[in-house]
């Protein structure tokens, strides 16, 4: 059963999660931007089926943390992360040598991670580690005009849950609540926990930190979950290669018909390739 853990940052902001106890290695899961821990739910039902340690955890002014003034960045995010494995190791020695899994900008997070040497067993990027916008966009200027976040303030909250449910009709009730409690709700209103200002910062983060920084240093295995959806283009499949190249050891597994999400859509096929038991 899994159950509420704090955690503070070297800069003070508290982090929040759950963590349920099992065996080692502890697998500790990172959403993505804009994101929250709760989207992680059905692949942490899965481990903890397979009676693993689990832990998953709302990054900086995402979900249930803290908001931060500053720190939106994927090297502060990173050392983020190593307070919480830190915190994790200090009470329970299955989170000695973890494996972190990171989706969209969180598994860029979690190459950076990995490349400061925090001792690992592996890391999992789900659709991401390998994203390197300035590879898809000339400018910065550019990269924020296409991806600045759509105005949805005027919905309500069962206005939310019905176009969440039409856009993904295959994904499960806990995946759809997983991925609404991404918005708060203001006088009936959502309201998003990231705040624009704060994802814009993110992003240009992201723009800023291509994977390319990172790759050389990452000595630990890496698993790259490619999802090969109505997205997937020549860019992505460029950056993909680029960085499993550059990578020490790493192997990667494309999943046809996937979304983004593939973590919500599939959390029994994201849970087993997390642990490398889908062959």
């Amino acid at each position: 059963m899994c159950a509420p853990r704090l955690c503070q940052t070297a800069d003070g902001i508290e982090l929040r999660g759950t963590v349920t106890p099992g065996t080692g290695p502890g697998v500790l899961l990172i959403h993505g931007l804009a994101s929250n821990a709760r989207i992680w739910d059905g692949v942490v039902a899965e481990l903890e089926t397979r009676g693993r340690a689990v832990a998953a955890f709302d990054l900086r002014g995402h979900g249930q943390s803290q908001q931060a003034s500053d720190g939106y960045t994927i090297d502060q995010l990173a050392a983020d992360v190593g307070a919480i494995l830190e915190t994790l190791r200090a009470t329970d020695p299955v989170w000695a040598q973890p494996i972190v899994a990171g989706q969209s900008l969180g598994g860029n997070v979690v190459l950076a991670l990995a490349a400061g040497g925090t001792d690992l067993t592996g890391i999992a990027l789900v659709d991401g580690g390998f994203i390197d916008l300035s590879a898809r966009y000339t400018t910065w200027l550019a990269c924020a005009d296409a991806l600045t976040p759509p105005d949805l303030l005027h919905l309500t909250p069962e206005q939310l849950e019905g176009m969440l449910r039409a856009e993904h009709p295959d994904w499960s009730d806990v995946a759809i609540d997983g991925i609404a409690a991404c918005w708060s709700e203001v006088d009936g209103r959502i309201a998003p926990r990231l705040t624009r200002d704060h994802h814009l910062a993110l992003l240009r983060s992201l723009y800023d930190s291509p994977p390319t920084l990172y790759a050389s240093r990452v000595r630990t295995p890496t698993t790259i979950i490619a999802c090969d959806g109505a997205e997937t283009d020549a860019v992505k499949q460029a950056t993909i290669e680029r960085l499993a190249a550059a990578l020490a050891e790493c192997r990667c597994v494309w999943r046809d018909a996937a979304d983004h999400d593939i973590h919500a859509q599939h959390p029994h096929d994201v849970a087993a390739i997390i642990l490398g038991t889908d062959a």
